[in-house]
Formats: structure tokens, sequence, C-alpha cells
């Protein structure tokens, strides 16, 4: 008010100008189809191989509430009307219980128990690996695959084709369609998955190996866990719906003290039957908190789904920060190449 007329006029004027560009219509970022002519190799040549079993594409989702997962599986569904063959990962969002099963295997891929138990639950003729999409630790996992069952046939650029090598129809085709109707009460390898007795819970989780710097980026990361069945059962690992299953969890707690709830922490269920005093290397799938930056509680869990307490549990603090930039040094950001 204390200026002159035509300052002030001026500044209005600026003001408007300013509101008019930034409430006027931008472009959507887009991201190409690479549909029609612009369609890569590996689609052309999956829709001429005979035959109509299934594709599973990598990399894939890792678990719930995997952000990239999501952006991956819907890549692979536009290319899927390209070949038009069932498609594993062809699910993102509100995922149904076969998703999980499905996700679980294909995140150990090409470990030989993953190869083994994807043959005998579904008829996949094909996994297709897209190696420039790979981060770094998938990427360290398919150096050299050398496992029976699956065999490399083709290859396109960074476009790798894997053939998985079957006799017959996979022997728990009709318990794995039971299950995804209903839990019926066994794992597909036929132990119950009622709540384990007192005497069946024992367990240690021995160790849990996380990064220096964790990354606030919507990427699921698989960090090492090591555990061991202390009691005198085996526990139920393998099913399409993860009741009753002994898996990990975890939980977060901010460097405040207070317990983060968003993105609720995914369940990681294992895939192979855990032996009565085995103890066992694998893995839990861990999405990181998004703020604030700090030293956060990471409490994991060894537990069987629908019952509490957890089995066994151990806690480890983890610096979480939020990287505007490129890191220098020895920060563990993963990122997309």
């Amino acid at each position: 008010r204390e200026r002159g007329a035509v300052l002030r006029a001026c500044v209005a004027l600026a003001l408007t100008a300013a509101c008019v560009v930034a409430a006027a219509p931008h472009a959507a970022p887009t991201m190409a189809a690479r549909l029609g002519s612009a369609a890569p190799d590996v689609y052309r040549w999956l829709a001429a191989q005979p035959g109509d079993g299934a594709v599973l594409e990598l990399p894939a989702a890792a678990t719930d509430h995997d952000v990239v997962g999501n952006l991956r599986n819907a890549r692979y569904m536009v290319a899927s009307t390209l070949h038009w063959r069932p498609l594993l990962n062809g699910v993102t969002g509100h995922n149904p219980p076969i998703a999980r099963f499905y996700n679980a295997l294909a995140r150990r891929l090409p470990r030989e128990e993953a190869v083994e138990l994807l043959r005998r639950a579904v008829d996949v003729d094909w996994v297709v690996l897209h190696r420039d999409a790979l981060l770094d630790h998938e990427r360290a996992a398919w150096q050299q695959v050398d496992v029976a069952g699956l065999e490399s046939v083709a290859r396109f650029g960074d476009d790798e084709v894997f053939a998985v090598r079957r006799d017959g129809e996979p022997p728990w085709g009709e318990r794995l369609v039971e299950q995804m109707k209903a839990a019926d009460g066994r794992t597909l390898d036929g132990l119950p998955t009622s709540p384990l007795p007192p005497g069946c819970r024992a367990a240690r989780i021995l160790d849990v190996e996380t990064p220096p710097v964790l990354a606030m980026a919507p990427l699921a990361l698989p960090i090492p866990v090591r555990f061991v069945n202390d009691s005198p059962c085996p526990w139920p690992t393998i099913a399409v719906r993860p009741d009753g299953l002994v898996g990990l969890t975890y939980a977060w707690t901010d460097p405040a003290g207070a317990p983060y709830t968003y993105p609720p922490a995914p369940f990681s269920p294992l895939i192979r039957t855990v032996a009565p005093g085995e103890t066992v290397d694998d893995t839990l799938v861990l999405v990181p908190p998004s703020g604030p930056e700090g030293r956060w509680r990471l409490d994991v869990y060894l537990t069987q789904w629908g019952e509490r307490p957890p089995m066994a549990e151990r806690t480890v603090f983890v610096e979480a920060r939020a990287f505007r930039r490129a890191p220098r040094g020895g920060d563990p950001l993963p990122r997309l190449r």
C-alpha cells in the first residue's frame, strides 16, 4: 500500500502471469508402449513359438507394495498383447494371493530350488530375462546360469530367453488351483498349516545384514537373514495363501520413536520346508521408509502367519537418507539402469 500505483500494478500483473503459467495444462510424462514397429524382437520370437505355456518375465515384483515391481509388471502386461501367452506376473496393485507365491519364486530365480518349485507348480514354458533392467543385487544372481531345468535358448541384445524343461503336467497344478480358491489346511508338499504348538516354535534369528545407508526410494530390497529352527518339528512354508506359513516380516520405528505403518510391512514367504535343527540363509524383502531422515529401528520377525507372538525377533538400526543427487562414496543407492 505504501508503493506507487504503477509499481503495485506491475506486481499484480507479474503475479497474475505466474499463476496463469502455473495453472496451464502441461504434457504428462509418458512411457513408450513399444508396440507395432517398435516392438522388441523377443516378443515376436515368443509369438512364433509352438505351444501355449505361460511366460514369466524378469525382473518382476519382489513383494507387496513394490512400486518399481508394479511398473515392471505393467510393461510386461502391455507387451503380452504381442504374443498372447499367459503371463505369470501379469498383475499390479491389488494382487490376488497367487501373486505373492509367484513373487516368492521369481525373486529367488535362478536358484535351483526356485526352478524346481516353478516346474512343480505351473506350466510355464519361458522365462524372459531383461538384463538391462536388473538392479545390482539382481544382476549378480544371473551372472552365470547352470541350473537343471532352465536352458538359455535365445538372446536379443539384453533380452535372454530361458526354456523351462518339464516332464508332463506340473504335479502340483490341481492343488495350486484349489489353494487359489481357498486355503486347504496343508502346504503344497503336505505339511499342515495349523498353528504350531509351543514346542515347535523354538527359533532364533542369528543375523540380519542391512546396508550401512538405506535410500528412501520405492524399491523392494531383499536383505540377508540367517535363522535356525531350534524345534523338533518341520515348519510349513510352501502354499499359495500365507495362512499358517512360517516366514519373515518386520516393523519400522522412526528416529523419534514413533511406529511407522505405511506402507505396511510385507510378508516374505519361504520356498522350502525348514527341517528340525536346520540353519537357513534366506532373505527378507524390505520396503524402505519414506521419512524422516535419520537412524531408524528395524525389528525383524520370524513368524507364523496369523499367530502371535513372533517365533523369534532381532533388532538392528539403519541409517535412512533421502538422496537428492547421485551419491558419492559407497552409499548403496539402488537405481535402474
